[in-house]
């Protein structure tokens, strides 16, 4: 049942659990992702919306709690830390930021000069579409 409406359940210790434990009564493939190993970590992978390498090292035994510790940071269930909320917060500022128009007037003068010197005027392509 998912826990939200995004449609998928937080990954939590009981699926992880869950999922190990199948995984071990699997018959013997060396941790091979095929067969019904791979059903299982593609039912793990939908289920709870995980990456593929995530589920692998879930059925395999392998980072299961800093998986299970992240997924609750994402959901909410335990509170972000302070040094991720900051570097989360440069990162937002960073992408957040848009170029001055004084800016984008020196990015046009100089791709007007880089199509002047590689021809590409002449044939009708630029680096960005004629305003015309």
């Amino acid at each position: 049942m998912a826990d939200n409406d995004k449609g998928f359940e937080w990954l939590t210790m009981e699926i992880c659990r869950e999922y190990r434990k199948r995984a071990e009564q699997l018959l013997d493939d060396d941790g091979l992702d095929t067969g019904a190993r791979r059903q299982l970590r593609l039912e793990l992978q939908s289920r709870c919306n995980i990456t593929e390498i995530e589920a692998i090292n879930i059925l395999n035994g392998y980072h299961i709690l800093s998986y299970v510790q992240k997924y609750e940071i994402l959901s909410g269930a335990i509170p972000e830390p302070e040094g991720l909320k900051k570097k989360h917060s440069k990162e937002k500022k960073k992408d957040e930021k848009q170029p001055t128009p004084e800016l984008m007037e020196q990015y046009e003068k100089r791709i007007e000069y880089l199509e002047q010197m590689t021809g590409l005027k002449d044939d009708g392509f630029s680096f960005e579409e004629n305003k015309d």
